[in-house]
Protein backbone atom coordinates (compact mmCIF):
# COMPACT_ATOMS: atom_id res chain seq x y z
CA UNK A 1 0.00 0.00 0.00
CA UNK A 2 1.29 3.85 -0.70
CA UNK A 3 2.45 5.59 1.92
CA UNK A 4 0.63 8.82 2.91
CA UNK A 5 3.17 11.55 3.35
CA UNK A 6 2.22 13.18 6.71
CA UNK A 7 2.41 17.03 6.00
CA UNK A 8 3.79 19.37 8.68
CA UNK A 9 3.63 23.32 8.75
CA UNK A 10 7.28 24.08 9.95
CA UNK A 11 7.00 28.30 9.19
CA UNK A 12 4.30 30.70 7.77
CA UNK A 13 5.10 33.46 5.38
CA UNK A 14 5.33 36.28 8.15
CA UNK A 15 8.34 33.77 9.72
CA UNK A 16 10.51 35.34 6.57
CA UNK A 17 12.27 32.20 6.41
CA UNK A 18 14.60 32.67 3.43
CA UNK A 19 16.54 29.34 3.55
CA UNK A 20 16.73 26.02 5.29
CA UNK A 21 19.22 22.94 6.25
CA UNK A 22 19.19 19.79 7.57
CA UNK A 23 21.80 18.29 9.70
CA UNK A 24 21.07 15.13 11.49
CA UNK A 25 17.68 15.20 13.44
CA UNK A 26 18.45 19.29 13.41
CA UNK A 27 16.37 21.82 11.31
CA UNK A 28 17.81 24.82 10.81
CA UNK A 29 16.04 27.89 9.44
CA UNK A 30 17.24 31.01 8.37
CA UNK A 31 14.99 34.19 9.05
CA UNK A 32 14.89 37.52 8.80
CA UNK A 33 12.04 38.20 11.08
CA UNK A 34 13.21 40.67 13.56
CA UNK A 35 16.27 40.54 12.21
CA UNK A 36 16.96 42.57 9.05
CA UNK A 37 20.71 40.86 8.85
CA UNK A 38 18.72 37.60 9.63
CA UNK A 39 19.93 34.76 12.10
CA UNK A 40 19.85 31.16 12.18
CA UNK A 41 17.25 29.17 13.96
CA UNK A 42 17.66 25.32 15.25
CA UNK A 43 14.74 22.84 15.70
CA UNK A 44 14.16 19.20 15.15
CA UNK A 45 12.92 17.59 12.04
CA UNK A 46 10.75 15.20 13.48
CA UNK A 47 9.04 17.89 15.01
CA UNK A 48 9.68 21.12 13.72
CA UNK A 49 8.61 24.66 15.47
CA UNK A 50 9.56 28.06 14.53
CA UNK A 51 8.02 29.79 18.00
CA UNK A 52 10.97 28.82 20.23
CA UNK A 53 13.34 27.81 18.07
CA UNK A 54 16.94 27.75 19.37
CA UNK A 55 18.97 30.64 18.41
CA UNK A 56 21.76 29.08 16.82
CA UNK A 57 23.68 31.63 14.87
CA UNK A 58 22.19 35.17 16.15
CA UNK A 59 22.30 38.41 14.27
CA UNK A 60 25.47 39.99 13.69
CA UNK A 61 26.81 43.08 12.12
CA UNK A 62 27.15 41.41 8.83
CA UNK A 63 24.23 39.57 6.52
CA UNK A 64 23.86 35.99 6.34
CA UNK A 65 22.70 34.95 3.60
CA UNK A 66 23.00 31.44 3.16
CA UNK A 67 22.74 28.43 4.71
CA UNK A 68 24.41 24.99 3.57
CA UNK A 69 25.16 21.61 6.42
CA UNK A 70 27.89 19.07 5.53
CA UNK A 71 28.54 16.15 7.79
CA UNK A 72 31.47 18.22 9.81
CA UNK A 73 28.84 20.93 10.95
CA UNK A 74 26.63 23.81 9.15
CA UNK A 75 28.56 26.65 6.90
CA UNK A 76 27.37 30.26 7.01
CA UNK A 77 27.35 32.57 4.13
CA UNK A 78 27.90 36.20 4.81
CA UNK A 79 27.63 39.53 3.08
CA UNK A 80 29.13 42.30 3.81
CA UNK A 81 29.21 45.43 1.55
CA UNK A 82 29.00 43.71 -1.21
CA UNK A 83 31.81 40.76 -0.85
CA UNK A 84 30.84 37.26 0.88
CA UNK A 85 32.55 35.75 3.89
CA UNK A 86 32.17 31.78 4.21
CA UNK A 87 31.79 30.63 8.14
CA UNK A 88 32.01 28.21 9.93
CA UNK A 89 29.70 26.59 13.33
CA UNK A 90 32.19 24.68 15.35
CA UNK A 91 31.29 22.37 18.06
CA UNK A 92 30.56 25.14 20.74
CA UNK A 93 28.78 26.90 18.38
CA UNK A 94 31.02 29.67 17.43
CA UNK A 95 31.20 31.28 14.37
CA UNK A 96 34.79 30.77 13.06
CA UNK A 97 36.23 32.07 9.51
CA UNK A 98 36.89 29.50 6.83
CA UNK A 99 39.39 31.30 5.03
CA UNK A 100 39.16 31.55 1.47
CA UNK A 101 42.15 32.48 -0.94
CA UNK A 102 40.98 35.92 -2.47
CA UNK A 103 38.17 38.53 -1.44
CA UNK A 104 34.91 38.04 -3.81
CA UNK A 105 31.80 36.53 -4.31
CA UNK A 106 30.20 33.20 -2.92
CA UNK A 107 28.22 32.38 -6.27
CA UNK A 108 27.48 28.76 -4.55
CA UNK A 109 28.14 26.66 -1.95
CA UNK A 110 27.43 23.00 -1.38
CA UNK A 111 27.55 20.50 0.69
CA UNK A 112 26.11 16.39 1.48
CA UNK A 113 25.53 14.79 4.25
CA UNK A 114 28.28 12.08 3.86
CA UNK A 115 31.23 14.05 3.74
CA UNK A 116 33.01 16.81 5.81
CA UNK A 117 33.47 20.34 4.22
CA UNK A 118 32.18 22.27 1.41
CA UNK A 119 32.73 23.23 -2.28
CA UNK A 120 32.71 27.00 -3.28
CA UNK A 121 32.01 28.36 -6.35
CA UNK A 122 33.79 31.76 -6.24
CA UNK A 123 34.93 35.24 -7.96
CA UNK A 124 36.59 38.64 -7.79
CA UNK A 125 37.40 41.42 -9.67
CA UNK A 126 40.84 39.66 -10.82
CA UNK A 127 40.12 36.06 -10.20
CA UNK A 128 38.22 33.90 -12.48
CA UNK A 129 35.37 31.76 -11.67
CA UNK A 130 36.94 29.16 -9.58
CA UNK A 131 35.61 25.70 -7.75
CA UNK A 132 37.77 25.48 -4.54
CA UNK A 133 37.37 22.90 -1.65
CA UNK A 134 37.15 23.62 1.50
CA UNK A 135 38.71 21.18 4.04
CA UNK A 136 37.91 21.49 7.95
CA UNK A 137 41.00 19.39 8.82
CA UNK A 138 43.32 21.29 7.00
CA UNK A 139 41.51 24.72 7.72
CA UNK A 140 41.94 25.91 4.52
CA UNK A 141 40.43 26.02 0.90
CA UNK A 142 42.02 25.11 -2.36
CA UNK A 143 41.85 25.09 -5.82
CA UNK A 144 39.96 21.75 -7.19
CA UNK A 145 41.43 22.74 -10.69
CA UNK A 146 37.48 21.50 -12.12
CA UNK A 147 37.82 25.54 -13.84
CA UNK A 148 40.31 26.18 -16.01
CA UNK A 149 42.22 29.80 -15.52
CA UNK A 150 42.06 31.67 -18.79
CA UNK A 151 45.82 32.76 -20.07
CA UNK A 152 44.92 36.03 -18.62
CA UNK A 153 47.25 38.18 -16.74
CA UNK A 154 46.15 40.17 -14.10
CA UNK A 155 49.08 40.69 -11.75
CA UNK A 156 49.40 43.84 -13.23
CA UNK A 157 46.55 45.46 -11.53
CA UNK A 158 44.72 45.96 -8.09
CA UNK A 159 41.38 46.24 -6.78
CA UNK A 160 40.67 48.78 -3.59
CA UNK A 161 37.92 48.35 -1.27
CA UNK A 162 36.99 51.77 0.06
CA UNK A 163 34.31 53.87 0.70
CA UNK A 164 32.96 57.14 -0.35
CA UNK A 165 30.62 59.78 1.91
CA UNK A 166 27.28 60.69 0.31
CA UNK A 167 25.51 64.33 0.90
CA UNK A 168 23.94 62.62 4.31
CA UNK A 169 27.11 61.15 5.57
CA UNK A 170 26.06 57.48 4.75
CA UNK A 171 30.01 55.60 4.18
CA UNK A 172 28.89 53.98 0.66
CA UNK A 173 31.04 51.39 -0.42
CA UNK A 174 33.23 51.57 -3.98
CA UNK A 175 35.32 49.26 -5.62
CA UNK A 176 38.11 50.48 -7.77
CA UNK A 177 40.48 48.00 -10.03
CA UNK A 178 43.20 49.53 -12.22
CA UNK A 179 45.95 49.43 -13.17
CA UNK A 180 48.69 49.43 -10.14
CA UNK A 181 50.66 52.32 -9.38
CA UNK A 182 48.36 54.61 -12.07
CA UNK A 183 49.27 58.25 -11.78
CA UNK A 184 45.79 60.07 -10.56
CA UNK A 185 46.42 63.07 -12.67
CA UNK A 186 42.84 63.41 -13.43
CA UNK A 187 43.14 62.06 -16.92
CA UNK A 188 42.64 58.46 -16.68
CA UNK A 189 38.77 57.12 -18.42
CA UNK A 190 36.90 55.54 -15.68
CA UNK A 191 33.69 53.66 -16.39
CA UNK A 192 31.24 53.64 -13.30
CA UNK A 193 28.87 50.39 -12.78
CA UNK A 194 25.73 50.81 -10.42
CA UNK A 195 22.93 49.09 -9.88
CA UNK A 196 20.76 50.01 -6.67
CA UNK A 197 17.88 47.41 -6.62
CA UNK A 198 15.75 44.58 -5.58
CA UNK A 199 18.39 43.93 -2.37
CA UNK A 200 20.79 42.44 -5.02
CA UNK A 201 24.30 42.90 -4.26
CA UNK A 202 26.52 44.51 -6.65
CA UNK A 203 29.42 41.92 -6.08
CA UNK A 204 32.83 41.13 -7.81
CA UNK A 205 32.75 39.10 -10.56
CA UNK A 206 35.50 38.42 -13.12
CA UNK A 207 35.04 39.78 -16.69
CA UNK A 208 37.46 39.52 -19.24
CA UNK A 209 36.03 42.86 -21.37
CA UNK A 210 36.80 44.50 -18.33
CA UNK A 211 40.44 43.60 -18.08
CA UNK A 212 40.79 44.56 -21.61
CA UNK A 213 39.44 48.44 -20.19
CA UNK A 214 41.80 47.90 -17.84
CA UNK A 215 44.76 47.11 -20.53
CA UNK A 216 43.90 49.80 -22.63
CA UNK A 217 44.66 51.59 -19.50
CA UNK A 218 40.97 52.14 -17.93
CA UNK A 219 40.01 51.97 -14.83
CA UNK A 220 36.72 49.98 -13.46
CA UNK A 221 34.69 51.58 -10.18
CA UNK A 222 31.74 49.99 -9.23
CA UNK A 223 29.21 52.33 -6.72
CA UNK A 224 27.52 49.47 -4.02
CA UNK A 225 24.50 52.60 -4.02
CA UNK A 226 21.48 52.49 -1.68
CA UNK A 227 18.82 50.17 -2.54
CA UNK A 228 21.09 46.89 -3.24
CA UNK A 229 21.86 44.05 -1.06
CA UNK A 230 25.40 45.24 0.17
CA UNK A 231 24.15 45.62 3.82
CA UNK A 232 21.04 43.49 3.76
CA UNK A 233 17.62 44.66 4.33
CA UNK A 234 18.27 48.03 5.64
CA UNK A 235 20.42 49.18 2.20
CA UNK A 236 17.55 48.31 0.43
CA UNK A 237 14.82 50.20 2.25
CA UNK A 238 17.54 53.11 2.28
CA UNK A 239 16.52 52.82 -1.87
CA UNK A 240 13.50 52.28 -2.38
CA UNK A 241 10.62 53.78 -3.04
CA UNK A 242 10.55 57.39 -1.33
CA UNK A 243 13.86 57.14 -0.27
CA UNK A 244 14.90 55.88 -4.16
CA UNK A 245 17.06 59.20 -4.82
CA UNK A 246 19.26 58.16 -2.86
CA UNK A 247 20.03 55.46 -5.30
CA UNK A 248 21.21 58.07 -8.03
CA UNK A 249 22.74 60.56 -5.58
CA UNK A 250 25.04 58.26 -3.94
CA UNK A 251 26.41 57.29 -7.44
CA UNK A 252 26.55 61.14 -8.28
CA UNK A 253 28.74 61.22 -4.88
CA UNK A 254 30.52 58.17 -5.73
CA UNK A 255 31.82 60.17 -9.27
CA UNK A 256 32.18 63.20 -7.12
CA UNK A 257 35.00 61.13 -4.84
CA UNK A 258 36.65 60.02 -7.69
CA UNK A 259 36.75 63.00 -9.60
CA UNK A 260 38.25 64.77 -5.92
CA UNK A 261 41.02 61.88 -5.53
CA UNK A 262 42.55 62.34 -9.20
CA UNK A 263 40.74 58.94 -10.07
CA UNK A 264 39.46 60.97 -13.53
CA UNK A 265 37.89 64.26 -14.37
CA UNK A 266 34.00 64.59 -16.16
CA UNK A 267 35.16 64.66 -19.24
CA UNK A 268 36.78 60.95 -18.92
CA UNK A 269 33.72 59.80 -16.65
CA UNK A 270 31.06 57.36 -18.02
CA UNK A 271 28.80 55.59 -16.03
CA UNK A 272 26.68 52.59 -16.86
CA UNK A 273 23.59 50.87 -15.07
CA UNK A 274 21.56 48.03 -16.76
CA UNK A 275 17.79 47.22 -16.63
CA UNK A 276 16.65 48.59 -12.78
CA UNK A 277 20.11 50.19 -12.84
CA UNK A 278 19.08 52.53 -16.06
CA UNK A 279 16.91 54.54 -13.09
CA UNK A 280 20.51 55.43 -11.64
CA UNK A 281 22.34 56.16 -14.54
CA UNK A 282 19.19 58.02 -15.68
CA UNK A 283 18.30 60.26 -12.82
CA UNK A 284 22.09 60.45 -11.99
CA UNK A 285 22.28 62.13 -15.48
CA UNK A 286 19.02 64.29 -15.85
CA UNK A 287 20.68 65.61 -12.52
CA UNK A 288 24.10 65.91 -13.05
CA UNK A 289 24.99 66.17 -16.34
CA UNK A 290 27.91 68.60 -16.41
CA UNK A 291 29.34 65.50 -14.26
CA UNK A 292 29.90 62.25 -17.21
CA UNK A 293 31.18 62.21 -20.53
CA UNK A 294 28.95 59.19 -21.00
CA UNK A 295 25.82 57.87 -20.34
CA UNK A 296 25.38 53.61 -21.33
CA UNK A 297 22.29 52.55 -20.03
CA UNK A 298 22.07 48.51 -20.67
CA UNK A 299 18.39 47.48 -21.73
CA UNK A 300 17.37 50.37 -18.34
CA UNK A 301 13.98 50.74 -17.22
CA UNK A 302 14.23 54.53 -16.67
CA UNK A 303 10.53 55.97 -16.96
CA UNK A 304 8.75 53.09 -15.72
CA UNK A 305 5.34 55.49 -15.66
CA UNK A 306 5.37 55.91 -19.18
Amino acid sequence: AAVQPGWRRVCEVADEVVGFATHGDDLYLLSTRDAPNARVLRTSVASPRFAGAYVAVPEGKTVIENIVAARDALYVIEMDGGYNALRRVDKDGKLVTASLPFEGAIIGAYTNSLEDGVWVVATSWLEPYTVLRYDPAAGRSSDTGLSPRPPVDTSRYEAIRTVATARDGTKVPMSIVARRGLKRDGRNPVLVDAYGSYQISNSPAFNVRGIAFLEQGGVLAIAHVRGGGEYGRRWWKAGQMLSKPNTWRDLIDCCEALVREGWTSPRHLAIKGGSAGGITVGRAMTERPDLFAAVISNVGVSNTLR
